[in-house]
């Protein structure tokens, strides 16, 4: 038996995975709890968390991009989106945190006139990303591919609005507590964005339902249908 975090990861063990005798394994879907208990913190406590890191001030609005610079996840189409709408949000800045932009990702910050607005914060430890999931106007998450997703659920359990792809387990794990778009929809989620950070009820809106879509993600609720799978194990005839 081996239990997978989505509905997407279950199909591609189905898929890949076989017995010595060529069956096919018994693979399960257990959502995963989150590991930090990420929540909303008072306002003052987050600015103080965010007030040695350059780019940031605590009047200053952005949106916020977390995970790597591989192709999946697509940070080329972050910057692009978040360029349709910079002239409509002047104030607004985008930060990417987790790992530095290569050379090619700023080079296209600077040919698409955003250079000046983007922020990196590497490796942020997870107060300050709790923080920076506080701040932000929004979570923007246009993967490619994704086996479970953790910087949704993250922001969401703070309170941030998520726009993100249907990509992989994005749809499942994000549920009805997200803007969901396919990945190559650049166009949608530049319209979603502006009309998240420009209007403070539509952003409330998305915070109160992404806060009942993290909440089915609890190490309780994952400690339970281990056990479960474990009694059914237990039962089994030993082979």
């Amino acid at each position: 038996m081996v239990p997978c975090d989505s509905t997407a990861t279950r199909e591609d063990v189905e898929r890949l995975v076989r017995r010595p005798d060529g069956s096919a394994v018994d693979a399960r879907k257990v959502f995963i709890g989150q590991n930090v208990p990420y929540r909303p913190i008072d306002p003052a406590q987050a600015d103080a968390r965010l007030a040695g890191l350059p780019g940031i001030g605590s009047d200053e609005p952005f949106v916020l991009n977390v995970g790597s610079s591989l192709r999946r996840k697509n940070r080329d189409a972050v910057l692009r989106i978040f360029a349709r709408i910079k002239d409509r949000w002047p104030a607004g800045k985008l930060v990417f945190a987790g790992e530095a932009l290569p050379a090619e990702l700023r080079e296209l910050s600077v040919s698409r006139g955003a250079a000046a607005r983007v922020v990196e914060v590497v490796k942020p430890d997870d107060a300050v990303l709790e923080a920076l999931y506080n701040r932000a106007r929004a979570l923007l998450f246009p993967s490619r591919f994704e086996g479970f997703g953790w910087p949704v659920i993250e922001a969401q359990a703070c309170g941030c609005p998520v726009l993100c792809s249907d990509a992989g387990s994005l749809g499942e794990v994000a549920g009805d507590g997200a803007f969901v778009r396919p990945a190559v929809d650049e166009e949608a989620f530049a319209e979603g964005l502006a009309r998240v950070v420009a209007d403070d009820a539509a952003r409330a809106r998305w915070a109160e339902v992404g806060f009942c879509n993290a909440a089915r993600f609890t190490a309780d609720a994952m400690l339970d249908q281990y056990e479960r799978l474990y009694d059914e194990l237990g039962a089994l005839p030993p082979r």
